[in-house]
């Protein structure tokens, strides 16, 4: 969810794809001690109607990002 994310570190970015299942896709980008890791982050804003549960959540590309969950990593 939106609010488990470092948000401040975030940056919308201008890719767009889109799902045959889930429809359009924002991508951001994110800034951590001056460099930027483009396209790790996106998320679904209106997903289409099978897929609404997705609203809002941002996904991470594991390639790009180190996921901690209650300062644990994934």
């Amino acid at each position: 969810p939106p609010e488990d994310v470092r948000a401040d570190l975030l940056e919308p970015s201008d890719t767009v794809t889109r799902c045959a299942y889930k429809g359009l896709a924002s991508y951001h980008s994110a800034r951590v001690n001056g460099d930027v890791v483009a396209d790790v982050a996106w998320s679904y804003p209106e997903p289409l109607t099978e897929a609404t549960r997705v609203a809002g959540y941002l996904c991470f590309s594991d390639e790009h990002a180190d996921i901690e969950l209650d300062g644990q990593g994934q």
